[in-house]
């Protein structure tokens, strides 16, 4: 919204958030926002819209990190669905949403896809289908990280050497992207690493 070129007025619609946020204890304001970085990160990188003006969410005093849902919660939200799915299909959608919200969501929509047209589909064209659905939010949460982090993702992936990114690792662990399995750092939607393949870590990790 920050950017978007249709709204003139952005920045100033922000910091009128933030005078009314503040202009009472409690605050008359109640506000969300789910971003893919830190809240330090997200003003770093929304600096250059007005150098010169004090971070537009300083008010913000709490922030939480989402991680991945437990397989409790997503056996429960699939048993919500009128969706009908073999155990087998369970699994596997266990597997390419690796916990995540969103993801479960597009492979969900998948499969609910195939359904509807009546024809079975292959595991690779979900998969194909799935990563097609996802590239714009991965590119974008790729590199709205620092670079260190996006780095580290990808060698994650890659199954190479992250013994210098112990930091990295643990926010990405927090966040329920990845998980360490038999003492070895693995993605946890393990479809990511075939979205990923590829793509140029130079191009999506430089800042």
């Amino acid at each position: 919204l920050l950017e978007y070129p249709h709204f003139q007025e952005n920045w100033a619609f922000f910091t009128t958030l933030r005078s009314l946020a503040a202009s009472r204890t409690p605050s008359p304001l109640a506000l969300v926002i789910a971003n893919y970085s830190s809240l330090g990160e997200f003003h770093k990188n929304i600096q250059h819209l007005s150098p010169s003006a004090s971070p537009v969410l300083n008010f913000i005093g709490e922030t939480a990190v989402l991680g991945s849902l437990s397989e409790a919660e997503i056996d429960n939200l699939l048993a919500q669905n009128d969706l009908p799915l073999s155990r087998t299909n369970r699994q596997l959608i266990k597997a390419m949403a690796g916990g995540h919200p969103y993801l479960l969501k597009i492979v969900v929509a998948e499969f609910r896809k195939a359904s509807r047209n009546g024809e079975p589909k292959s595991v690779e064209a979900i998969e194909n289908a799935f990563c097609q659905g996802i590239e714009p939010m991965l590119e974008n949460m790729l590199m709205s990280w620092p670079s260190r982090t996006c780095q580290a993702f990808f060698m994650v992936a890659q199954q190479n050497n992250v013994s210098d990114f112990e930091n990295e690792l643990k926010e990405l662990e927090t966040q329920g992207l990845i998980a360490k399995i038999n003492g070895q750092w693995q993605i946890r939607s393990h479809i990511f690493s075939k979205c990923l393949a590829g793509k140029d870590t130079q191009q999506l990790c430089t800042k």
